[in-house]
């Protein structure tokens, strides 16, 4: 989230109606550490709509990243239940993914998967929610230090949202690995040409990821 996180914390000790220094700084700071495809900031020196809004650019290139991932992931889990191996640049293809959607109608997505489907959906209603809360400060006066506590708790809420999304996707990879040491797994292995002390040593490393994955993963749980 780079200069946007406590961005309005630091606005409220600045002159709200006037040129302030701490703000044009602000401005530049926006500038420097825009997402790609944000728009250049007015560095004025005063507060405005486009300034207070910006935070909004940040949180859409992180959420439309994610949800592209996001979509990619649904789509090879889609592919998986057809019985079919997709390259991941396929995956990433809109129309390959709307196929994909069409073909596989029923089959239901992962609790993980639909966990993060969730949390961007409430991730991109609190952004549109903080852009709408913005909008007062299109008017003469309408900055005001409330405006900016609700814009805050916006963009707070907005910031969680696509936190817990991305928490969301490194979880579900976390949960592939609770059973790595699979029955086919075993199988492969006592066809591989390999000694019996390699065998039991693989199997063990296995276990140990096995036991690492799940206390991240408890832990991950925790925190989302």
């Amino acid at each position: 989230l780079g200069a946007t996180d406590g961005i309005y914390d630091r606005l409220s000790a600045a002159n709200l109606t006037g040129y302030s220094p701490q703000v044009q700084a602000l401005q530049n700071e926006l500038n420097r550490q825009a997402p790609p495809n944000a728009p250049h900031l007015a560095e004025s020196g005063k507060l405005d709509h486009s300034t207070l809004v910006f935070p909004a650019h940040a949180l859409r290139y992180d959420l439309e990243r994610l949800d592209a991932a996001a979509a990619r992931d649904l789509a090879a889990a889609q592919a998986a239940a057809l019985g079919e191996r997709l390259p991941a640049e396929r995956l990433s293809d809109p129309a390959v993914q709307k196929d994909l959607t069409a073909r596989s109608a029923g089959q239901p997505a992962s609790p993980g998967l639909k966990r993060r489907l969730a949390a961007l959906s409430k991730a991109r209603a609190a952004l549109t929610a903080f852009q709408g809360a913005a909008e007062p400060a299109k008017a003469s006066g309408g900055v005001t230090p409330a405006l900016l506590k609700t814009l805050s708790a916006r963009r707070r809420d907005g910031a969680r949202w696509v936190i817990l999304a991305a928490l969301e996707g490194t979880l579900s990879g976390l949960e592939e690995l609770a059973g790595l040491r699979t029955d086919a797994l075993r199988a492969a292995l006592a066809r591989a040409p390999v000694t019996e002390e390699e065998r039991r040593r693989y199997l063990e490393g296995g276990a140990a990821l096995e036991a690492r994955a799940a206390a991240a993963l408890a832990g991950g749980r925790r925190a989302a």
